[in-house]
C-alpha cells in the first residue's frame, strides 16, 4: 500500500484517484481508502498498488501540491516505522517537560553543575516534536541527506549545552540505546551527564518578550518582516541538514558504543586506579 497524506477532510477516493491520475499513476476507486493519521489525526489515503508499481507512484506523487499542501506519500511499512519513531520523540518531550508547573534540576543535562547547585534549577515551558520526517534530497540528482524531523524547545533560559544534552538524550531513547526510564534518571541525585548532540543542528528560531508598553509587538517596531523571517529559517534549515549530517552519524557511532555509559565507564577506571576493583 501506498499511503497519502493530507487528504481535504470532505474528499472521497475518486478525489484521490483523479490526482493520482493527473501525475500519471492509474489506480480503481475501489484501491483507494480514506483514513485518518493516527499520528497527527489528519485525513490520508490508503492506496492498493502492485509492488512494481508502488516506487515509481511514490516519487511522482510525494511533494506535488494539492489544494495548497505538499503530499506526502510513503509504503505503509514505512509510515509504520516513521509513526513508531514519533511515538517515542513525543513519549521522551512529555518526559523531559516533567511537570507541568515547577522547576527541577537539570545538572545531567548542563556542563558541571551538580543536582544541588540553584543554578541547575529549570523549567521548560514548552517542547514539541516535529509534524513528520522527511526525506531531504538536493541538487538535480536528488543526493540523499538522510530523514530529518524538527523539535522545538522553550523556555525562560537554557543552561550551558542544556539544549545539545536534552537532544542527546532523546536521540538516545527513540534510537534504542536507552529505555525511557532513562530521561528520569537523568534528573536523579545520580551524576551521569547526558551525551550532547551535535551544536551543529540547533540554532534560535524565536524570542517572544510580549508586547511593549503601549501595547504594540516588539517585532513591528523593530520592522522584522514576516516573509524575511521565514527565508532565513529556511536557509538555516537547509544548512543544518547539509552540514550537521557527518556530526550526527559520528554522534550515532558514540552512543551504539556505549556514549550513554560513560560514567559507569569512568567509576570503573577510577576505582581501577585506587585499587577498588
Amino acid at each position: 500500500e501506498l499511503c497519502l497524506f493530507p487528504v481535504p477532510s470532505e474528499f472521497t477516493p475518486a478525489d484521490v484517484r483523479e490526482m493520482c491520475s493527473e501525475h500519471g499513476v492509474l489506480v480503481a476507486e475501489s484501491d483507494i481508502t480514506i483514513v485518518q493519521h493516527e499520528t497527527n489525526a489528519r485525513m490520508g489515503a490508503n492506496i492498493r498498488l502492485p509492488s512494481e508499481v508502488l516506487a515509481l507512484a511514490r516519487r511522482v506523487i510525494h511533494g506535488v501540491t494539492w489544494h495548497g499542501q505538499a503530499v506526502t506519500a510513503l509504503p505503509a511499512v514505512e509510515l509504520k516505522v516513521k509513526t513508531e519513531v514519533l511515538r517515542r520523540v513525543r513519549a521522551t518531550l512529555r518526559a523531559l517537560r516533567g511537570p507541568v508547573k515547577g522547576f527541577r534540576s537539570f545538572h545531567n543535562f548542563m556542563f558541571e553543575t551538580s543536582m544541588d547547585d540553584p543554578t541547575a534549577k529549570r523549567q521548560l515551558l514548552h517542547c514539541a516534536g516535529g509534524d513528520f520526517i522527511t526525506d531531504v534530497r538536493v541538487g538535480e540528482e536528488e543526493d540523499w541527506l538522510g530523514e530529518w524531523t524538527s523539535l522545538t524547545f522553550s523556555a525562560t533560559d537554557f543552561g550551558p549545552q542544556q539544549l545539545r544534552r536534552m537532544l542527546g538524550a532523546l536521540v538516545a531513547v527513540t534510537r534504542g540505546t536507552e529505555e525511557l526510564s532513562y530521561i528520569e534518571r537523568c534528573f536523579d541525585t545520580v551524576v551521569m551527564p547526558a551525551p550532547a548532540a551535535p551544536a551543529e543542528s540547533i540554532f534560535l528560531d524565536s524570542v517572544d518578550w510580549g508586547t511593549s508598553s503601549r501595547g504594540v509587538d516588539w517585532r513591528s517596531e523593530a520592522h522584522v518582516n514576516s516573509v524575511t523571517m521565514e527565508s532565513v529559517r529556511a536557509m538555516i534549515v537547509s544548512r543544518v541538514t547539509t552540514e550537521a549530517r557527518q556530526l550526527w552519524e559520528a554522534f550515532l557511532a558514540r552512543l551504539d558504543s556505549g556514549l550513554t555509559r560513560q560514567h559507569l565507564s569512568d567509576e570503573l577506571a577510577s576505582a581501577a586506579t585506587e585499587g577498588d576493583v
